[in-house]
């Protein structure tokens, strides 16, 4: 066995350990959000840097302002800043359709019980036309919608607003279960009684590559769920297909599709799941990859229940949680950033939907797909842990950074040019912990199977990455972890899902 102590490449995410850097590119470069955690780990004050770039009547200025002081001096701050220098002062919000801005103000606002405020920005958000997040945002990313729609609903229960003062969010049903029976409520804690439904045909659906060690796992956790499992296999080259078929010849509900050829569109076998599920009689549809798996408390029949009340054009959004008790230690959900601020929202994931029997899904987005069509808008949400899909991604800090640097291969190999780095969120300090997991801390009796499945991966995908180093030099520095690191090699080929 390897040994997993100090593997991570350090130098691979300079400069955010060089405040100076940080400070200069925070300034100057155009995708600044990275380096204010930089900052925020080597200054008290955030003022020094503002003074640098920030002027009166400057919609971007004010967003970078902003970013930072929250960034560095807390919500506080931040929010004392938008009463300064907000809307009502040199900035005019009502004519800014700068989205990045908008979804930061709600995350200032919101903890500062501005209410009017808030409601203001939320309308523009969604284009004032009073439906819910999915048309509102406009945005196809995978995690935003849900994740957004969550912090909204979680700012206006805990914090007592009215509907009067914040405006609609008619398009969200807060799902909630006590002693096995489902409730549901609006944002503004009324009870809604979803009236009688129809008894759902609840179909499965699986998107598997290479998943020989964890896919029985897999369809044997959800199979109590539904009806029908279809599981598309994108061209394995392991024993995948094998393990599948041992669980459809125990009974299991399985409908195999095999594709003749690696697709690597997962929008387009989406499509090709659903459209077999409507053959097979689906009405409603729940999206599970090999890595992921209900919440204990998601039984059979609360799962049917909440489906049950959904009508065709609802999607289900539950809490994605790691499998591990605290990844805090290394790895903080209020840490993540990228593109927009709205990475450092607590993630939550669109999982199912009730079907309309027509919409179809774009082509054009090959990877991260959204679950549900985007013309979908009624969203059922749980804000209970305890009611969530739990992600086993992350059974480790290793396998979480390998599998980072799996897509940068990956890339690579297919553009011949490194990527532009998505995963900045990786910190300096925080790839020099030592602890790589805990005992998990909410209730599962899955645990030990899935620390002894999923441990495995974390090999499987740095042999694969090796091989990509060796194939391609120039990856080596640019890598999170440092492979040589490792002595071991492997013939895996890095275009090999892993």
């Amino acid at each position: 066995m390897h040994s997993l102590e100090s593997p991570f490449n350090i130098s691979s995410v300079r400069p955010l350990n060089d405040p100076k850097e940080c400070e200069k590119l925070y300034v100057e470069d155009r995708n600044y959000f990275p380096y204010a955690y930089g900052l925020k780990w080597n200054y008290a004050d955030h003022e020094q840097v503002i003074s640098r770039f920030y002027m009166d009547n400057d919609i971007e200025a004010f967003k970078r302002a902003l970013y930072l002081i929250d960034a560095i001096g807390g919500n506080r701050a931040a929010y004392e800043f938008t009463k300064a220098k907000g809307r009502f002062k040199s900035v005019q919000l009502g004519a800014v359709q700068d989205q990045e801005l908008l979804l930061l103000l709600l995350k200032v606002l919101g903890p500062a019980k501005a209410w009017r405020e808030f409601g203001f920005v939320l309308k523009i958000l969604c284009n004032g036309d009073g439906r819910g997040m999915p048309r509102g945002l406009g945005n196809p990313d995978l995690y935003v919608h849900a994740s957004l729609n969550a912090e909204v609903a979680a700012h206006l229960i805990s914090d007592g607003a009215t509907e009067a003062e914040v405006g609609g969010l008619r398009d969200t049903v807060l799902v909630d279960v006590r002693d096995g029976s489902v409730f549901f409520r609006d944002c503004f804690k009324n009870a809604i009684d979803p009236g009688p439904g129809t008894a759902p045909v609840i179909v499965a659906m699986m998107r598997v590559r290479n998943e020989s060690a964890t896919i029985k796992f897999a369809i044997t956790s959800i199979a109590a769920h539904v009806d029908q499992i279809v599981v598309f296999d994108d061209h394995s080259n392991d024993d995948t297909v094998a393990r599948i078929e041992e669980c459809k010849a125990g009974g299991l509900p399985i409908d195999l599709i095999r594709a003749d050829a690696w697709l690597f569109n997962e929008s387009l076998i989406h499509q090709i799941l659903v459209d077999r599920g409507r053959e097979l009689g689906g009405t409603h549809f729940i999206q599970v990859d090999a890595d992921e798996v209900l919440s204990d408390e998601i039984t059979p029949s609360v799962l049917r229940a909440i489906m049950s009340a959904m009508r065709p054009g609802d999607i289900l959004a539950l809490p994605w949680l790691n499998l591990t008790a605290n990844m805090a230690a290394y790895y903080s959900e209020d840490r993540i950033i990228g593109l927009l601020p709205s990475r450092g929202l607590k993630k939550f994931k669109d999982v199912g939907f009730a079907d309309d029997g027509f919409s179809q899904f774009p082509e054009w987005q090959y990877a991260h797909v959204n679950v549900a069509p985007f013309t979908y808008t009624r969203r059922f949400l749980s804000l209970n842990d305890s009611i969530s899909l739990y992600h086993l991604e992350q059974i480790s800090l290793v396998n979480f950074v390998a599998k980072k640097d799996w897509y940068r291969a990956r890339a690579f190999d297919q553009n011949k040019k490194l990527p532009a780095d998505p995963y900045l969120d990786i910190r300096p300090h925080l790839l020099q912990m030592s602890e790589a997991t805990r005992p998990l801390d909410v209730k599962s009796s899955r645990v030990d199977v899935v620390n002894e499945l999923f441990g495995s991966l974390t090999w499987w995908r740095i042999e694969s990455n090796m091989t990509a180093c060796e194939k391609y030099p120039v990856l080596r520095p640019n890598m999170y972890i440092d492979y040589e690191h490792f002595r071991e090699t492997s013939g895996n080929n890095i275009s090999e899902k892993r």
